[in-house]
């Protein structure tokens, strides 16, 4: 995200690796640190860099996609910056969302934006791949897709705040068709017509 002064803020993911007793490694450990990075107009190295939150990634891809945005407005919020990531901590995923109205120095207790599943509910709902945007009157929206079936088809969820990240209403389901998951990527399901080459 690159703010008013030309300043770039970059959001970054630190993973660990496991180990054993003999110090060899036995792959990526579940927790995970997500930091953003500001670099000063034309500087030529990154400055300053804040932890925005630990979280855990213990599903597939849930730790891979997160999430960066400011407000573009001449408004109150001027600058602000948005991130949003997955965390499995709980016992079903959560799209968290955080701000920073001080160019990232610090960060807001991160918030929930999806509806979490309960324990008892099937294993395979999973919500991931949130992505987070202002537009030009300082809403901030924020979209992931969930799975909901056995056969790994994914939906897309929406829902957005009006007063700068401090309250989201609850996420509504924007895909009319579902998606087909493959290696963590959601496709939309094309009709027959759609196929046709005067669409592509």
């Amino acid at each position: 995200a690159v703010l008013a002064d030309g300043s770039l803020a970059t959001l970054w993911l630190k993973r660990f690796i496991t180990t054993d007793k003999a110090g060899h490694e036995k792959g990526e450990a579940h927790r995970e640190e997500l930091y953003m990075t500001l670099a000063a107009p034309g500087a030529d190295l990154f400055g300053r860099t804040v932890k925005v939150a630990d979280f855990v990634a213990d599903r597939p891809y849930s730790g891979t996609f997160f999430s960066l945005a400011k407000d573009p407005t001449d408004g109150p919020n001027r600058d602000r910056l948005y991130a949003a990531w997955t965390d499995t901590h709980t016992p079903r995923s959560r799209i968290l969302v955080s701000f920073s109205s001080d160019r990232g120095t610090t960060w807001s207790e991160p918030r929930a934006v999806n509806r979490v599943a309960s324990a008892s509910a099937p294993a395979f709902i999973d919500d991931y791949m949130p992505t987070v945007a202002v537009n030009r009157s300082g809403v901030v929206g924020v979209s992931w897709r969930r799975r909901l079936r056995k056969e790994d088809e994914a939906d897309v969820f929406f829902t957005a705040s009006t007063d700068g990240g401090t309250s989201w209403p609850s996420g509504v389901r924007v895909s009319s068709v579902h998606g087909e998951v493959a290696d963590g990527i959601a496709a939309a399901h094309l009709r027959p017509e759609d196929r046709s080459e005067e669409h592509t």
